[in-house]
């Protein structure tokens, strides 16, 4: 029902545009936030956008006398800044009628494909991921879906395998004594030259010229081996896809005189 106000709002704007009608869109605007849970506020006319038009004006007379504006007595709404509104609005809806199609998913549910992207975007909001939208500014639901998926694996408890072992570091060269005769394995990297190696990653990130989904990608990527790292048990699958995955990125940078000490650090 809402929709169908707004359509009937859409098709008869007026020239002038009365504070009536604006409030009239309001509310309009607050029924569809009742009825979909979304934030419409983005479409809203702001009061300092409310303003009295001048409705005539004379001219100053050809001895020197000051001229005159007379304006209404109700304010008005700039038409242009309406119609925006108006047309954005138009092409958010089909959005909206869409996500709500879809089941509805708990957002303590697992199943992200499912989610509406308000929902998507709650869960972006709740676990800091940033960069989530794309290069016209929408949320792109695969890189919030990506950094959730990594996020889950990462606080997944680890699996304790059939042999015996003790894993003192983890990752590049992992350091693993494993209780079969004669085995031995080389320490490259402690956990705590990791931890240095993803501190000196950061801190090179702004002079790679990375695009800002490779940004995105390595900082979630870092974030996860940190968080593996700092839990006193890291599990070596995960640890190795996030570093495979930060090598990759790397590699796509490897002409910077930056990037080229990094991946020499990574064994390549």
């Amino acid at each position: 029902m809402a929709v169908a106000e707004f359509q009937a709002i859409r098709a008869n704007v007026p020239g002038f545009i009365p504070e009536a009608f604006v409030n009239d869109f309001h509310a309009v605007l607050d029924r569809m936030a009742a009825a979909s849970e979304e934030d419409f506020d983005t479409f809203r006319i702001r009061p300092a956008d409310l303003k009295p038009r001048i409705v005539s004006f004379q001219l100053g007379s050809y001895r020197g006398g000051a001229g005159r504006k007379q304006y209404s007595n109700g304010n008005f709404c700039d038409c242009n800044l309406f119609q925006r509104k108006v047309d954005g609005l138009t092409a958010y809806l089909p959005i909206i009628e869409e996500a709500m199609s879809q089941p509805h998913r708990p957002d303590d549910s697992r199943d992200y494909w499912s989610m509406s992207t308000a929902q998507l975007e709650r869960l972006a909001n709740k676990f800091n991921i940033d960069g989530i939208g794309d290069q016209r500014g929408f949320v792109d639901r695969d890189i919030i879906i990506n950094a959730l998926l990594k996020r889950d694996n990462a606080m997944q408890p680890q699996k304790q395998a059939g042999s015996h072992f003790t894993n003192l570091g983890t990752i590049i060269g992992s350091n693993v004594q494993q209780d079969s005769h004669g085995s031995k394995a080389t320490v490259n990297y402690s956990v705590q030259e990791q931890s240095t190696l993803i501190e000196r990653i950061r801190e090179a990130i702004p002079q790679l010229a990375l695009t800002s989904e490779q940004t995105q990608e390595i900082d979630t990527d870092l974030a996860t081996a940190e968080l593996q790292l700092n839990s006193g048990n890291p599990r070596k699958t995960i640890m190795d896809e996030c570093w495979s995955s930060v090598r990759s990125i790397l590699e796509k940078a490897a002409g910077s005189l930056v990037a080229a000490p990094l991946l020499y650090e990574l064994g390549l």
